[in-house]
């Protein structure tokens, strides 16, 4: 069954190779979204055909050396600290979920990132900064809602001159900071690999995923409007809308840590006394469609689980259904449990199948046994003689040792399995929920904490991996009594894979969080369940 699986498993992977070579990316059309504008650019770019040019309010960027001031609001949902230098957000935590995102700066006028702003005001769920340059006035004030994960920005320039002046107000998008990452904190090795930053555009969503290091690679300017800019990991998101059009953006590695997102604007006219007014958007929070779908501006493309619209699909339907399900049950714990079940039964004929196709296949190896046994003793001495013996008797009784057959079936089940891995991986309501002795599925189980640390598992006991090599141990063995072959090379390797993949398993699951672990515990013990009925001449119909 080993052999079949490994099988499945590459040509599985095979297709997926070729599907991602032949098969073009798709491409969303955005273009009938609407977002409301305070001021709308667009006319201006049409009416005087302006291109981009690299000059922005400042005419150099004003750099004051001056000491930092941090003031933080914090409300049910979000930790916002704000900084002078710049008037900028300079760092924001999920409360609720204890986590940090590594992106600051957005909505920031570029020459001014540097640029000492005091504080106007401030209260409970808002502060105004503000900062007087050259007869202009800039303003910027920040709303956090009280209640959800939303911070509104509107920035105001004021004009005080009588004279009408010429401004150009490039924006950043955002900036990663990956320095500011603990890269010593657990599963940071891992989670890294889900760091993306994501443009929606006209012409589609664009990523790039493993965002934990940069390179000059990666610079890019393009002609083309922004309606948002974001960044996800693997629970979490944050996306900066600007509700004015831009003429395009630039993507610019910083260093190895750092990298911004420029939206580049077009030059406008600011007349005496006339106040020009901007708004932003940002939502910082956990990575739910329910969430993000709301706001009607297709915050929800940014979340995607595979690159393939197969996998992806079936990853949505799959968090769909087990959202469903939470509903109803009112645990995640629970939800992923009868999610279990569902699947089983749901792909119970393929399984069945594939049983079944195993078994005839052992049957017709035990009728060929003693000839394929004479054959080996016949020509023990010339191996090549003998492989053509072997496929002579094959042939002669319509015999596939390595039958599709019994790997179609798990072939066939190999997208749900690719969808559950990411779904169980990446959902954010896992964080924080319990189940039974469980405290966190987003983390391993965690029974108890041992006295001391042991190679490579640490000081956790998390039985949940133990529980499911344990089940394998005894489903192999199940399997194993099926089988019938006199090479002794062969007996010796079933003895080893029975004491070895089980033991493989339950250390590739140890630090794996709870509720991946759950429902693949659930997914084996059902699956022993069968091989039991069948090795007792029960295949149930």
């Amino acid at each position: 069954m080993e052999k079949r699986f490994l099988l499945a498993t590459f040509i599985s992977i095979l297709i997926l190779i070729l599907w991602s070579v032949v098969v073009p990316r798709p491409t969303k059309d955005y273009s009938n979204l609407k977002y409301s504008q305070v001021y709308d650019n667009k006319s201006i770019i049409e009416k005087n055909n302006l291109s981009y040019q690299p000059t922005h309010l400042a005419s150099q960027p004003v750099v004051d050396i001056v000491e930092e001031h941090i003031e933080i609001i914090e409300t049910e949902k979000l930790t916002v600290e704000f900084s002078n230098i710049g008037g900028i957000i300079s760092k924001i935590n999920l409360k609720e979920y204890s986590a940090f995102l590594p992106v600051r700066g957005m909505g920031t006028i570029i020459g001014f990132e540097k640029s000492d702003f005091m504080v106007e005001s401030s209260g409970k769920s808002s502060i105004i900064y503000k900062r007087d340059d050259d007869g202009l006035t800039i303003r910027r004030t920040y709303q956090i809602s009280p209640d959800n994960y939303n911070i509104n920005i509107i920035t105001e320039i004021i004009n005080k001159t009588d004279m009408s002046k010429q401004i150009k107000l490039d924006t950043l998008g955002l900036l990663l900071d990956m320095s500011s990452m603990d890269i010593n904190k657990q599963h940071y090795a891992t989670d890294r690999g889900m760091f993306e930053y994501v443009l929606n555009t006209p012409s589609g969503i664009n990523r790039k995923n493993n965002a934990f290091k940069f390179t000059s690679y990666e610079k890019k300017e393009e002609k083309e409007d922004v309606s948002w800019v974001g960044f996800r990991d693997r629970y979490f998101c944050l996306i900066f809308k600007p509700e004015h059009k831009f003429l395009g953006y630039l993507i610019n590695p910083v260093n190895d840590k750092e990298l911004r997102i420029n939206l580049l604007s077009p030059e406008l006219n600011i007349s005496p006394g006339e106040i020009i007014v901007f708004k932003d958007l940002v939502f910082a929070g956990p990575e739910r469609v329910e969430l993000l779908k709301p706001y009607k501006s297709g915050f929800e493309y940014i979340k995607r689980y595979y690159r393939l619209t197969l996998l992806d699909a079936t990853a949505s339907i799959i968090y769909s259904s087990l959202s469903g399900i939470h509903k109803i049950v009112g645990n995640w714990g629970a939800a992923i449990l009868l999610l279990g079940i569902i699947i089983y039964f749901i792909t119970y004929p393929l399984t069945l199948r594939s049983m079944i196709s195993m078994r005839e296949t052992q049957q017709k190896m035990k009728l060929l046994q003693p000839k394929i046994e004479n054959i080996r003793q016949k020509y023990r001495n010339n191996p090549q003689q003998m492989n053509v013996e072997m496929m002579e008797l094959y042939k002669k009784n319509k015999f596939n040792p390595i039958s599709l057959g019994g790997c179609l079936p798990m072939l066939l089940q190999m997208p749900i399995f690719f969808g559950l891995t990411q779904v169980l991986l990446r959902t954010a309501s896992f964080k924080g929920a319990d189940f039974l002795w469980i405290k966190d599925l987003s983390e391993p189980d965690r029974l108890f904490i041992l006295p001391i640390s042991l190679p490579f598992l640490g000081n956790e006991f998390n039985i949940l991996p133990i529980i499911t090599a344990i089940v394998m141990f005894f489903q192999q063995k199940l399997n194993s009594s099926t089988i019938v072959t006199t090479d002794p090379v062969q007996i010796q390797q079933q003895k080893m894979m029975l004491i070895i993949m089980p033991i493989i398993i339950c250390f590739a699951f140890y630090k794996f969080a709870s509720g991946w672990t759950l429902y693949f515990t659930v997914f084996y013990v059902l699956s022993a369940i069968t091989q039991f009925k069948m090795s007792k001449n029960q295949i149930p119909q």
